[in-house]
């Protein structure tokens, strides 16, 4: 649909459309010097449109939005910065409204990228960050740890197995049952501070784990439902005709 005859917010971001990817296209194939200009105009677009989104059906709205982008974003061909704008000029200006009605997304997704972890390592942390997202994604942190004391080189891209396998050069800590500490176990340590730091700053969040190991989501089971936050929460793989769980509606 051509950017101008977006009308409703679900023009904006419907995957079954793939509306991000038809925006992209449309970006690329205008002057360089007008697509401030386009992004600006959807960024209007979408406040406007959801200016007539009654109060009480935006949580509703918002988990049909946030769980598009991440069924977009892990279905799609190719990324590029123009999908990063399209998705900040969109899902931007979406949180930036719910954060003026002083509530939260915690977008939790539980998928298994054991043998490619391209998209959760590559392409997912600009995406969500684009979008106004804390991206926090233990296997992402572990690579990140990896890379920065050698173990791994920059062209590697590891397997969730051999993260699970990567043991620190300096181990010394262990883990509570004994074990040493795998890169891994150091970025599911990290991943939780940054959950904790991300709540206290009331920031909107998705966190991936992209490993699926028993008991790697049991922390955020525990904790209570925050009054302020929607949670939503993925385990199917994102393709057509699945569904997602939430709470705090």
């Amino acid at each position: 649909m051509d950017l101008s005859r977006r009308t409703t917010i679900v023009d904006y971001y419907d995957v079954s459309t793939d509306a991000v990817g038809d925006a992209a296209e449309q970006l690329w194939a205008a002057d360089p010097g007008v697509r401030p200009g386009l992004l600006t105009d959807i960024a209007t677009g979408v406040r406007r449109a959801l200016d007539g989104v009654p109060h009480d059906q935006l949580p509703g709205l918002m988990v049909s939005m946030v769980d598009d982008l991440y069924r977009c974003a892990a279905t799609t061909r190719t990324w590029s910065s123009l999908h990063s704008a399209y998705v900040n000029a969109v899902w931007g200006a979406a949180l930036c409204r719910f954060t003026e009605c002083q509530r939260r997304v915690e977008y939790v997704v539980d998928n298994d990228y054991a043998d490619n972890l391209t998209r959760p390592l590559g392409i997912y942390p600009d995406l969500f960050r684009a979008a106004g997202f804390v991206y926090v994604c233990p296997q992402h942190l572990a690579w990140q740890m990896a890379l920065e004391d050698g173990t791994l080189l920059p062209n590697d891209l590891p397997t969730a197995q051999q993260l699970r396998e990567t043991v620190p050069i300096s181990a010394l800590e262990r883990t509570s049952d004994g074990r040493a500490m795998r890169r891994v176990d150091e970025g599911r340590q990290m991943a939780r501070s940054l959950v904790d730091r991300a709540i206290a700053a009331g920031r909107h969040l998705v966190y991936l784990e992209a490993d699926g190991e028993d008991g790697a989501l049991d922390f955020l089971a525990d904790m209570a439902q925050r009054p302020d936050a929607i949670t939503i929460i993925r385990r199917d793989a994102p393709t057509p005709h699945t569904t997602v769980r939430a709470r705090g509606l």
